[in-house]
């Protein structure tokens, strides 16, 4: 990948997160990271994703908690810590 693609597959991350689609993004960041592994908005970018999905998963496990679905909290969590 050189320098111009990776532009190009940034443009595309930040496109796909601001739609929403979070993986999407989170793996288009990645590949800039494989070839440009100290490439700054990479990084910053998939960080912002991974806070994303982690606030996603929180408010799902609360949600779920509210309910008293205690056991659906307990096997969601196990999935999420892996």
């Amino acid at each position: 990948m050189d320098n111009l693609s990776a532009k190009q597959t940034l443009l595309r991350a930040k496109l796909h997160e601001k739609k929403g689609q979070l993986n999407k993004a989170g793996e288009l960041f990645s590949i800039v990271l494989e070839s440009f592994p100290e490439n700054r908005r990479a990084k910053q970018g998939l960080v912002k994703i991974h806070e994303s999905l982690a606030a996603e998963h929180i408010k799902e496990l609360a949600l779920l908690y509210e309910q008293n679905r205690l056991e659906l909290v307990i096997n969601k969590t196990k999935i999420h810590l892996k």
